[in-house]
């Protein structure tokens, strides 16, 4: 499959927003249509699965299978995105439902953020910032999905999410299933299913906060599995990864902010 990327960043879907650099820097405004997740061309699915649950299975199947997703408990990825006509190098190291780090260099300047499950910081010495602050609360809320290595998808029942099967549209003339998922209520997601590979092509996310609504889009392509028998969307919007490692060894010391 191949097909042009819109935003964000995340290999597994449920990573989206894996850090808050890049999901503002690639955050852009949609119309009216796109707020809605949807579009004119959705239409009913004549032959309805029984239930969202049997997508979801054909896709989990897809990425390698559930234990295989299972397995995964950190991952280092690293590649190229595109910010406003200029490449920068990226790099995202993640521990499972720990702490996440992510890095963009461009220009000679090292931005980055770090999530964790109750806190997070920010570093942009490009804007003039001279020591990391600590992200607000609205912004560790909508970045805790980015620790979920394993993605939303995967157990999302345990995890207290409500998936809602939505219909059949069209992505760029392919006919795709529809999926919500409402994570909690800051942070609602939409999966975007091709019907031959049951490869997720596109994510629309609504987020929050007591100030604003957020919607998003994330294009997914490049598919390619790995020699231990992992698949991963190596273009996401418009970042491009070149490296994907699983379950690497991550020292801790690199999700402590150094001022």
């Amino acid at each position: 499959m191949s097909r042009s990327g819109v935003y964000i960043s995340s290999i597994i879907p449920g990573f989206i927003g894996v850090c808050v650099f890049v999901f503002l820097s690639q955050t852009r405004n949609l119309n009216a249509k796109e707020m809605s997740g949807f579009t004119q061309n959705q239409k009913t699915q004549q032959n309805k699965p029984d239930s969202a649950t049997i997508i979801i299975n054909k896709y989990l199947a897809a990425l390698g299978g559930i234990e295989k997703l299972e397995s995964i408990k950190s991952l280092y990825m690293e590649g190229t995105i595109n910010i406003r006509g200029q490449k920068a190098q990226t790099k995202v190291w993640t521990i499972g439902n720990h702490a996440a780090r992510n890095e963009f260099t461009i220009n000679g300047f090292t931005n980055w953020s770090i999530t964790r499950t109750d806190s997070g910081w920010s570093y942009n010495p490009r804007r003039g910032q001279k020591f990391p602050e600590p992200m607000t609360a609205d912004m560790i809320k909508l970045s805790q999905p980015g620790l979920d290595v394993k993605g939303t998808l995967v157990d999302y029942k345990d995890k207290g999410y409500k998936i809602e099967y939505k219909g059949i549209d069209q992505i760029e003339g392919s006919d795709v299933y529809v999926i919500e998922e409402k994570l909690n209520e800051s942070i609602t997601k939409t999966f975007y299913i091709d019907l031959d590979s049951y490869l997720i092509i596109r994510v629309h996310t609504k987020s929050v906060t007591k100030n604003k609504v957020t919607y998003s889009n994330a294009d997914y392509s490049n598919y390619k599995k790995t020699t231990d028998g992992y698949m991963f969307a190596m273009t996401v919007g418009n970042i491009n990864y070149k490296t994907i490692t699983v379950n690497p060894e991550i020292n801790e010391a690199i999700f402590i902010p150094k001022k």
